[in-house]
């Protein structure tokens, strides 16, 4: 329950009517579901509205943006064995080396042995940092994915990054270590980003939520009373009666000429007559 101090600031701050409202959003225990609910829908249009320019905003938004295409190649690490109890050992060992061969597939030396397979095709700059590799499932797998705008171009330095991977290998000297290619990289078909459904979906979410908070905000700071139940929680006294709101239309020239067929005349005649009695 806020203070008198309280009511007596927000009196003097917002004026009676809003510090009321506002008393009201501070009392916790008067504040019931059907309360929030009330406030969300009388504030729905907002709530509606925004959320549907938000969403156009995500897709004129989304559609601005480049689309990235991935593709990817799957190898194996496995090392040269001359005898079958070192098939074990290898095993195990083009496990740690899928790990340490993922590290330094991203490097510039793997960057630069693509570029030299693909050149003049494909520029040094659209391979740098545009490769990446993880290994699968703690085997001796590795994927070695690529990114760029083009799909054609995706697929062209996925598919040369295990012979580069396998070049920077033998310059260091590794001569057991080799690269084995399990499955080429395909030409992919659709972009990995932007991801439209997605941020759709995020879009929503986030509006319904920061549009319902804000309609809650506007309800509260309101100085306007939605029913007579809230005026009587708000006063604590009974409402004897309501005045209801009364839409007037105005005669068509039908209504007119009905009227008058029918003696009555016209309302400005009647008025006419009243006037001279």
């Amino acid at each position: 329950m806020p203070s008198p101090d309280l009511d007596e600031w927000l009196g003097a701050t917002f004026g009676s009517s809003v510090a009321l409202r506002l008393g009201r959003a501070y009392r916790h225990d008067d504040v019931t579901v059907l309360d929030v609910y009330g406030a969300l829908w009388r504030r729905k249009l907002l709530i509606v509205l925004a959320t549907a320019a938000l969403l156009g905003a995500t897709v004129f938004l989304t559609s601005r943006q480049q689309p990235v295409y991935e593709a990817t190649s799957l190898v194996r690490v496995q090392q040269s064995v001359s005898s079958p109890t070192e098939a074990f050992v290898a095993l195990q060992t083009g496990e740690r080396l899928a790990r340490t061969y993922a590290k330094i597939a991203t490097t510039g030396a793997v960057a630069s042995a693509i570029q030299g397979e693909l050149a003049p095709e494909v520029r040094l700059g659209e391979i740098a940092r545009k490769v990446s590799a993880t290994q699968v499932d703690d085997l001796d797998l590795l994927a070695i994915s690529a990114r760029s705008p083009d799909p054609l171009r995706a697929q062209l330095i996925a598919n040369a990054a295990p012979s580069a991977l396998r070049y920077v290998i033998r310059q260091t000297g590794t001569l057991r270590d080799d690269i084995t290619v399990i499955q080429r990289a395909s030409l992919p078909v659709s972009p990995i980003s932007p991801n439209l459904k997605l941020n759709l979906a995020l879009a929503l979410l986030s509006g319904l939520i920061f549009n319902a908070g804000l309609a809650l905000l506007l309800d509260a700071l309101g100085d306007r009373v939605s029913d007579p139940d809230e005026l009587e929680r708000m006063t604590g006294i009974p409402v004897l009666a309501t005045v209801p709101t009364l839409r007037l239309v105005r005669a068509t020239s039908f209504d007119r000429t009905l009227l008058d067929a029918n003696g009555t005349g016209s309302v400005k005649e009647r008025f006419k007559k009243a006037a001279r009695t």
